[in-house]
């Protein structure tokens, strides 16, 4: 399907994290949230329900109780990838890699290890 291009190693989101919250904000459109499938120090990976112009500028943002981070990002790729809901119905689905702003190195370090650090906790379960 793809090359890929990335040089960094991916840290792959399991799909029912409830670590915190991915947005992403393209132009006038805006998708909350939405589910990741991986990122790395350079970019991530998401789904969202309608398609992407290559190229494009965006806005990810990723929310948890108390803190937010605002990265600037590039839509390198966007393929349409229908999934089926748990109605059992398939639903209009894209899957998009974004790359990060490099100037904001930092910034998108620090998503990166805060999602490998909360990915890493062990989960206790509550009791009643």
């Amino acid at each position: 399907m793809f090359t890929d291009s990335r040089s960094n190693s991916r840290l792959p989101i399991p799909k029912y994290f409830t670590g915190g919250a991915f947005h992403l904000v393209d132009g006038e459109r805006e998708y909350h949230y939405i589910r990741a499938n991986d990122v790395c120090v350079s970019g991530i990976g998401l789904d969202v329900p309608s398609p992407l112009e290559c190229g494009s500028q965006v806005k990810v943002r990723y929310t948890t109780e108390g803190w937010r981070s605002d990265l600037d990002g590039t839509v390198m790729w966007c393929v349409r990838s229908d999934r089926v809901g748990v109605s059992m119905r398939a639903y209009q689905n894209f899957r998009v890699g974004i790359r990060l702003n490099p100037v904001n190195a930092q910034a998108n370090a620090l998503l990166f290890l805060t999602l490998k650090d909360d990915l890493q906790q062990p989960r206790t379960e509550a009791r009643g």
